[in-house]
């Protein structure tokens, strides 16, 4: 999500208002692209993230590194005790100008200007002296017209044609800029793209709502407009002018879908989509808005990397699974061994013990049938026999060692599976924090000895180890149950195996419990109410949602196992979210893939 000039136009408001005179304390770069400028009585945060540039008041900042990079050491160099003299936006662009005066001892005070730069994947942070010369950029940028390097002048975004401003918006001589304002762009132009590229400040959503109070379809041409519509748009953007410098703070508006957007102003095209709006301080509507954003994108980036991990390490079970079930097919003719001993010994007697033989034929007591029995010629027959008892007797401990060591790997695969479904199923950051923690405790995949990890050097192993801790950190704490309701009867859903063993430990005699067959999945709880009797709709309901939550989500007519809670054990030592049950019944259903309107 990004921010418009106009939104940017409240929050420059409200910087002035906490940092002007206040001289800097200290520079940090905690995370790339997230700048921390500590003054002191307050902190400003500047995000140059493709996905969320914005810069705000904030109470307290993050952890900073040991070593910072250079870039942040010359910041703290230039600007460490200095006073914030200005600040100010470039018209109603993107771009914000901070003047500081430096107090150097016995030397002359000296300014320095820090511009910055909020244009999404192209935002940046330029320190340059009063002069306009480039002492650094953060984001450095070799270009003919527009070089962002040191020693060079900082020169800011130019649009062609230049844009109209509303800070200078007069009424009266309005309709007479937006006539030349037009003959500067394409006739075929739709009307919301020359509000956008005609004016400094304007996004999407702006330029939406302009054409809606002006009664004006977006994607008219700018050739189709009458004078009258031209008169009455430059009334629109008279009274947008007078309701941006009346508005105290900015709108954050939200939707049943948790959907939040921002805005200077009241957006009528949002509250015809059923959208709610609160006034806040810039700041505080940021924090909410940006942090539910930055949540979603660790959610993502992390959510990416356990599974790709987790994938890799179920592929490496699924090879070893693959070579001990080849391995222990060669051990089951072990009985075959053990008889050819026994037909040798039990008929010896009937050979002369000083010749040598290369086979012998006997007749097998059990079938009646004649064996032919394969004989070593440089040994006896009492030798042979030993050669196949010994090969036998090998053969069967093998086959029970490999049949032990199959069943482990295959419930290692199968718990692997319930952790791979719950990341494909994760929502939110809590619920991923405890399949973190779970996978580390289990020390399967991420512990220090993993083999995930043993290959890597020890310098990535410790940053891969300090961005788990940083992410289970952040969103530590419980995370809720998945809850449905269906004809009054709750459904709790478990979101990961901590949950699921949760679920089990809370849930009451009385309550059904349901699981796919045969698949890795979710728990789901059936609240029963202690009503003897549950509706057949609302049992095929649960059902739907067990195999909604399971790796055959994608199946049709899935079969889903239920019992009362009272019929379903966690052993001692049984892995997170593994239980046994009896006593049960299944139903055959599609998973649960409508609307979700039964969603708490």
């Amino acid at each position: 999500m990004q921010i418009d000039g106009l939104t940017l136009s409240k929050v420059v408001l409200e910087l002035r208002g906490f940092l002007m005179n206040q001289r800097v304390n200290k520079v940090f770069m905690p995370s790339e692209g997230r700048f921390y400028f500590t003054f002191f009585r307050d902190t400003l945060l500047v995000s140059l993230l493709n996905d969320a540039s914005y810069l705000q008041m904030v109470p307290t900042k993050e952890d900073s590194p040991f070593f910072p990079p250079a870039f942040v050491m010359l910041l703290r160099k230039y600007l460490k005790g200095a006073a914030c003299t200005d600040i100010s936006q470039l018209r109603h662009d993107r771009i914000i100008r901070i003047d500081f005066l430096s107090h150097f001892e016995e030397a002359e005070p000296k300014e320095y200007i820090v511009y910055i730069e909020l244009m999404g994947r192209n935002s940046n942070l330029i320190l340059c002296e009063k002069s306009g010369k480039i002492l650094d950029v953060y984001r450095r940028k070799a270009s003919p017209q527009r070089g962002l390097l040191p020693q060079n002048t900082y020169v800011p975004f130019s649009k062609n044609p230049p844009p109209l401003s509303l800070v200078e918006w007069d009424i009266l001589k309005g309709s007479e800029l937006l006539e030349e304002e037009i003959r500067l762009f394409p006739s075929d132009l739709p009307i919301f793209a020359f509000l956008e590229r005609g004016f400094d400040g304007f996004g999407h959503q702006t330029s939406a709502e302009i054409c809606y109070r002006a009664d004006l379809a977006p994607e008219r041409s700018l050739s189709a407009l009458s004078r009258t519509e031209i008169e009455n748009l430059n009334l629109v953007l008279s009274s947008l002018r007078e309701e941006l410098s009346n508005t105290p703070g900015l709108y954050l508006w939200e939707s049943d879908e948790k959907a939040c957007v921002l805005s200077a102003i009241r957006m009528q095209t949002l509250e015809q989509k059923g959208f709610r709006y609160t006034i806040k301080p810039p700041s505080e509507a940021l924090q909410e808005v940006f942090s539910i954003s930055r949540q979603m994108r660790d959610l993502q980036i992390s959510k990416a990397r356990y599974r790709k991990w987790i994938d890799k390490e179920i592929k490496k079970i699924e090879s070893n699974i693959d070579s001990m079930q080849s391995d222990l097919s060669e051990t089951v003719n072990y009985p075959s061994y053990q008889r050819y001993g026994q037909l040798i010994l039990a008929n010896q007697y009937r050979f002369d013990s000083d010749k040598k033989y290369t086979s012998l034929e006997a007749e097998d007591w059990e079938t009646g049938e004649s064996v032919l029995v394969p004989l070593d010629s440089k040994l006896t027959l009492s030798a042979n026999a030993q050669v196949y008892f010994k090969k036998s007797s090998r053969l069967r401990r093998r086959g029970e060692v490999l049949g032990d060591r199959l069943r482990r790997f295959q419930s290692l695969l199968y718990y692997l599976e319930q952790i791979q479904q719950s990341l494909r199923d994760v929502e939110d950051p809590e619920a991923l924090s405890d399949i973190i923690l779970e996978i580390e405790r289990e020390n399967r995949l991420f512990g220090e000895d993993t083999r995930v990890e043993q290959t890597k050097k020890s310098g990535a192993s410790k940053q891969a180890k300090e961005k788990r801790h940083a992410f289970t950190t952040r969103y530590s704490g419980p995370s809720e149950y998945r809850v449905f309701e269906r004809s009054g009867f709750r459904c709790l859903v478990g979101k990961n195996n901590y949950q699921n063993d949760r679920l089990i430990k809370e849930a009451k005699d009385g309550d059904l419990w349901f699981h796919v067959q045969g698949f890795p999945g979710a728990h789901v709880i059936l609240k029963s109410r202690n009503q003897p009797f549950v509706p057949e709709e609302v049992l095929l309901f649960a059902a739907r949602l067990a195999a909604r939550y399971s790796k055959a989500s994608q199946s049709a007519n899935v079969a889903v196992d239920y019992t009362d809670m009272k019929d379903v054990k966690k052993p001692k030592g049984f892995r997170p979210g593994m239980v046994t049950y009896r006593n049960h019944k299944t139903l055959f259903v599609d998973p649960y893939y409508d609307d979700e309107s039964d969603r708490l």
